[in-house]
């Protein structure tokens, strides 16, 4: 299956390049195309369970409301584009705050049991001139030593040889954990969003008028 979703993909880009250069001077149709894309990638992104589904369809819309406005001689070709980059922000970061939400809710439900862990050892990335590091972390479940490397990369300062961190472990499998974002990275992101998300739908707004 993953084979032949793979080569529907590769036909389905190929095919969509093709029609944007064909239909480049015509916005209209490139709109559709786009729209069309989107649409059959994100049904294909369902088919393989991956969350961008949701960035997909909600791209595919997008497309179409620009398709629609500029049809109907409500948006001139100028304003049209100007209403689905914002359009197109606006809702690439909304489904980004949905993934965001949907991850922290299953993790929630999956990781729940709390593991102090401890750092053991350094991963070194390589031919790098700035020096960058994964710590490597053990922590004891039921008298049982487990070994992970963090997947946060840092580099020049990062947690010192014994230093302690709170992990989440999934009960059903110890070897398989979870490393919390900070709350404060996250609420600035939100944050950040959410005030792109407003100038966006404000510029929308006045586009419409």
């Amino acid at each position: 299956m993953k084979k032949i979703l793979d080569i529907i993909k590769y036909i389905l880009i190929v095919v969509t390049m093709i029609l944007i250069i064909v239909f480049q001077n015509k916005i209209y149709n490139v709109f559709l195309v786009i729209s069309v894309f989107c649409f059959i990638l994100g049904i294909i992104h369902i088919i393989e369970k991956k969350r961008t589904w949701i960035l997909l369809e909600l791209l595919s819309l997008t497309s179409l409301i620009s398709i629609i406005l500029y049809k109907k001689d409500i948006l001139d070709f100028g304003d049209t584009i100007t209403f689905y980059m914002c359009l197109l922000l606006s809702t690439t970061l909304l489904s980004a705050i949905i993934v965001l939400f949907i991850d922290k809710t299953k993790n929630n439900k999956k990781y729940t049991m709390e593991v102090t862990a401890k750092v053991i050892d350094y991963e070194k990335v390589e031919n790098t001139k700035i020096q960058y590091v994964y710590p490597i972390y053990s922590y004891f479940v039921d008298k049982k030593e487990y070994c992970v490397i963090s997947p946060i990369l840092y580099k020049k300062k990062f947690p010192e040889i014994d230093s302690e961190l709170t992990i989440y472990v999934n009960p059903k499998d110890p070897g398989d954990i979870f490393f919390k974002p900070s709350n404060v990275r996250i609420t600035l992101y939100l944050i950040s969003a959410i005030f792109s998300i407003i100038a966006c739908i404000v510029i929308i707004i006045n586009l419409l008028k």
